[in-house]
Order: C-alpha cells, then sequence, then structure tokens
C-alpha cells in the first residue's frame, strides 16, 4: 500500500501539472500559487526543495519540459509548461474518483481543478465520488454490525462509519450546493456554440474597453474541449508577460494559418510578431483571419484598442472586425460609471463625448453607454449586418446592484441592439466569472 508521503506527493505531482495546463510558469511562480492560504495552500504545503524535486520528477517522465528564459540582467530562468502526455495524464486524474485512504488530500485537490473549468465535470466527480462513498458505508455498517458491543474493535467501527457518514454529508453538501450544477458560462450566455455541421470554426470577435482580454481569456478557457485559436486584428497583451492568462502556446509566424489548434490545451495564441519592450503581440490583417478557421473549431479575436481604459467611442479606422465574424462581443467596463468624460477612464473622450451627449467633466451615466450600445458609430461600429451581438457588461462589482440591472433591462428592450446581455465581474485570466444580471433575446 502506498505510503502516505507517496500519496500526497502523487496529489501534489498532478496539482503541479494542472497548474501548468493553466499557462507556462517558473518554479517560483509554481511555489507561490502553493504557499498561500487560499485554493491549494489550504489542502497541503510543500516546501521549495521538495516543489523542485517533483518538477524534476514530472520532467523526467515526460510530463512537462521546460525552456529556458531570458530575465535581462537577472539570471536566467527555466520555464515549465506542460506536454501532451502530462495533459492527458492530468485529465486522467481528474476524471477518476479517489481511494478511500487518500481521500482528504487527493479528493480536495481534484475538486479544486474540477470546479474552475466545467461545472458538469465536477458534478460527474461529485457524483461518482458519493456513489463510491455511499459502498464503503454500506461495507464498513456490515462488518460493524458482526462486532460485538464489547468488542475492542467496536469503537474502531463505529469512529469509521462515523468518518464515512460525514464524508456522505459533506458530498451531498457541496453536490446541492448553490450554483454548482448551474454555474454560468460566458460561451452559455453569449450563446456561444460551435457549427452544429463542424464544418467551420466560428469567428467571435470582440470589441469595445474595459475587459476585452479578459473576456477572450474567460472563453478560451470555457472552450477549452474544442480547438481554441485566440487571435487579435490589433494589438494583444502577450499572455507569456501576464499572471493568470490560460493558455497553451503563443505562435508567431508570417504563415500562421499553417498552426493548428489542440484539443483540449487550451488556446494557441496566433501572431503575426512580438514587441518585446511593450510586451504585446501584433494581430492579423482581418482578410487572414477567414484563412485561421481551417484550423480550430472557434477562433477569437480582440479586435480593437483601447489602452486599458474602461469605455471608448471607436476612431474612424476602428475597430477592425474580420468579416467573417459570427458574434461581435461589445464590452464596456462599469467602473466608468460615475467618472467624468476624460482620459482617466475613457479611450478617446473627444469621440465619446459627443457621441453620447456627455459634455467634457460630466460624469458618466447609465443612458451614456445606452447610447453607445445603440449609436451606430458607436459599440457594434464594423459589425458584420448578418452577425449577432452580445454586449458584456464587466467590473458589474464597481456599481450598484440596482443600476446594474436597471442597465441590462434598458438593454434588452424590444429594440435592442444585442441579441445577448451580460452584467459580470471577470475576477481573473483563468475566467473566474461572477454575474450580476443576464439577458438572452429568445428565438424567433
Amino acid at each position: 500500500m502506498a505510503s502516505r508521503s507517496d500519496l500526497t506527493s502523487s496529489s501534489m505531482e498532478y496539482s503541479l501539472l494542472g497548474l501548468l495546463g493553466d499557462r507556462p510558469m517558473h518554479g517560483y511562480e509554481l511555489h507561490r500559487e502553493l504557499r498561500g492560504r487560499t485554493g491549494l495552500g489550504l489542502i497541503w504545503t510543500i516546501k521549495q526543495a521538495q516543489l523542485y524535486a517533483l518538477l524534476a520528477k514530472l520532467e523526467s517522465e515526460g510530463l512537462i519540459a521546460a525552456e529556458l528564459s531570458a530575465q535581462g540582467n537577472r539570471p536566467t530562468r527555466r520555464v515549465f509548461h506542460l506536454t501532451h502526455a502530462g495533459r492527458a495524464a492530468f485529465d486522467s486524474w481528474l476524471r477518476r474518483p479517489s481511494a478511500r485512504r487518500d481521500f482528504r488530500l487527493d479528493f480536495l485537490a481534484k475538486l479544486f481543478f474540477a470546479r474552475r473549468g466545467d461545472s458538469s465535470l465536477a458534478r460527474a466527480l461529485l457524483t461518482e465520488q458519493r456513489r463510491l462513498c455511499a459502498l464503503w458505508l454500506g461495507e464498513m455498517r456490515e462488518r460493524g454490525a458482526s462486532c460485538r458491543d464489547g468488542s475492542p474493535d467496536a469503537p474502531v467501527y463505529r469512529f469509521r462509519i462515523g468518518q464515512l457518514e460525514s464524508m456522505l454529508a459533506w458530498l451531498d453538501e457541496c453536490i446541492a450546493s448553490a450554483g454548482l450544477g448551474s454555474r454560468p458560462r460566458l460561451c452559455e450566455i453569449l450563446g456561444i456554440r460551435p457549427d452544429p455541421a463542424g464544418r467551420r470554426a466560428v469567428v467571435v470577435a470582440l470589441v469595445g474597453a474595459g475587459g476585452k482580454t479578459s473576456a477572450l481569456f474567460a472563453l478560451a478557457r470555457e472552450l477549452r474541449d474544442f480547438r481554441v485559436i485566440a487571435t487579435a486584428t490589433t494589438r494583444l497583451r502577450d499572455p507569456r508577460a501576464e499572471t493568470g492568462r490560460s493558455f497553451d502556446r503563443v505562435a508567431i509566424d508570417g504563415d500562421a494559418e499553417g498552426f493548428a489548434a489542440r484539443r483540449g490545451g487550451g488556446a494557441l495564441v496566433v501572431a503575426s510578431a512580438s514587441e518585446e519592450e511593450d510586451r504585446k503581440l501584433i494581430g492579423m490583417d482581418p482578410s487572414r483571419v477567414e484563412a485561421l478557421r481551417e484550423s480550430a473549431d472557434f477562433v477569437l479575436v480582440e479586435a480593437d484598442g483601447a489602452r486599458g481604459l474602461s469605455i471608448k467611442a471607436p476612431a474612424s479606422w476602428e475597430p477592425v472586425v474580420p468579416g467573417c465574424a459570427d458574434l461581435v462581443v461589445g464590452v464596456v467596463g462599469l467602473d466608468c460609471l460615475g467618472k467624468a468624460v476624460g482620459p482617466g477612464f475613457a479611450h478617446r473622450p473627444e469621440i465619446l463625448g459627443p457621441l453620447v451627449g456627455c459634455a467634457e467633466g460630466e460624469p458618466l451615466r447609465p443612458e451614456h453607454l445606452l447610447r453607445l450600445a445603440r449609436a451606430p458609430e458607436g459599440l457594434f461600429k464594423g459589425a458584420p449586418s448578418g452577425a449577432r451581438r452580445a454586449i458584456v457588461l464587466n467590473k458589474a462589482d464597481a456599481a450598484p446592484p440596482e443600476t446594474t440591472r436597471a442597465l441590462v433591462e434598458a438593454l434588452a428592450e424590444e429594440d435592442s441592439p444585442a441579441d445577448a446581455i451580460v452584467a459580470c465581474s471577470l475576477r481573473d485570466g483563468n475566467g473566474a466569472l461572477e454575474i450580476a444580471s443576464s439577458w438572452r433575446r429568445a428565438p424567433a
């Protein structure tokens, strides 16, 4: 039987694979993820020397690989990434229920990763683990029933039965907990689904300001069971230089159409060039997006620039929406409400103010956002005539709930400029999503 240290190491190894499945990381980054007082840090602790020993073991087994990364004047770092074998091993582990002896460590680690992804995975894992736990409890009760009350074994059986009853009750509580079975997914709310015939990739273009890149990588994570390409027609922040971005790899090449996305490996980020000084990727010409459809099930395109601000109005040459877009997602950051139109929160304030009827120095109000969404030269400027439209009101936690609900209701009126609307808070690059309000047009 495996020792407790073996079991701990095993769950740690798989957890390292899971973290590297989100994005490549060097050893210190991994240790930082594991030493906190939340997440995996609540399950077990790991010393830095032990971490590096496990990384060496995983590398020797071909589950991870490392590349040297220059750090300017600082020492070169080894950046680890998941291999195909590592992805397969992690996915297999994640879908297996845990043995009784290592339930406390192994299952809690699995549940941590399962609940970050598709809710159906967590539901299936919990349901199967509950089935096994019920079997264990039945067997233990049968064995305990044959034990006389005065036997020295009786207290042991009562203890084991109590343990299993508590485990079963906890699993029931997890299954019934609010939101597990219906945890919202951005792709579902926006109506993003694969082409039923499977003949061509669905192209989603994101425009506006206040969370386009976060929304793009949130969608990429939710759609990871498909082949996903993420790109831009303007410039995109290099995910390799950011914390928490979930992706497979970055492909920079003049013939990017030749790069095929992989199913289950995260998004393939495609760009025509890289600007190392600004940590930006130079996007593709919009005419080339069509060719990328041959290599993926979904092509996610950041088609607008806003310099990290919360709201914008497009200039004459913006946005750069590919003509093949099936869905155009307009993004606005709700932290702009109550702020004066100016360079602190708005990109191109000299265009935004006149477009929405907000004078310089006047605070932005919900009616200004309504005008931006409805104006022909506003949020959906340049959207192909046959494309569906959706609105993401990000940073909903920055606005009063009643204001957010009223804004969604106003946008969803009979002449709505969009087919779907969601007010949410995209918490990080891994797609953590909190929904404040949403609406979808009923099918015709």
